[in-house]
């Protein structure tokens, strides 16, 4: 099973309210009962600065690669 979880907020990189605690903790909880989960958050500028170390990051929706 996948689930996809499409929130505003999550921990560890936006918090505004609770949302953000339960999406930085189902996922992982999920995954250890053998689920595959996947957050997909808005590309919020604080996000963008976390992950530029990593280097151009590419994903795929809807079948086309972005």
């Amino acid at each position: 099973m996948h689930v996809v979880h499409l929130a505003a907020e999550a921990l560890p990189h936006v918090k505004v309210g609770g949302l953000a605690d339960v999406l930085g903790s189902l996922p992982r909880a999920l995954a250890a009962e053998g689920v595959r989960a996947t957050v997909v958050l808005p590309r919020y500028r604080a996000i963008a600065r976390a992950l530029e170390p990593l280097g151009e990051v590419r994903y795929r929706f809807a079948g086309a690669e972005r």
